[in-house]
């Protein structure tokens, strides 16, 4: 599958590519580092990074959290991420309030 990724660093809804599953032993009980996270969605490290620099209003974002502490950094949950692929890549607030309205 071609890749379609605009200027912007988003990517095209309909070029998501599926998480790599049978390469990777995904826990979807922990939370995922950087390079698991990137392996899981099959991109480089810098893009990650790239995407964590974005505002969550922007299209690229990834939904992610933040840990305190000195070796805190970003970290990311399989299950999350899984979801905001199958909804199409969107910016993580829009995917959030999708997500809200979905439960309530």
């Amino acid at each position: 599958m071609r890749e379609e990724i605009h200027e912007s660093g988003a990517i095209d809804s309909a070029a998501v590519r599926s998480p790599a599953r049978a390469d990777a032993a995904v826990s979807f009980d922990r939370l995922m580092t950087v390079r698991e996270a990137a392996i899981f969605l099959q991109r480089s490290e810098s893009w990650l990074f790239d995407a964590l620099r974005r505002d969550p209003r922007e299209e690229g974002s990834v939904p992610h959290v933040r840990l305190p502490g000195r070796r805190g950094g970003a970290r990311f949950q399989a299950a999350e991420l899984l979801e905001w692929l199958e909804a199409g890549a969107p910016p993580v607030s829009v995917w959030r309030s999708m997500r809200t309205r979905r439960t309530a």
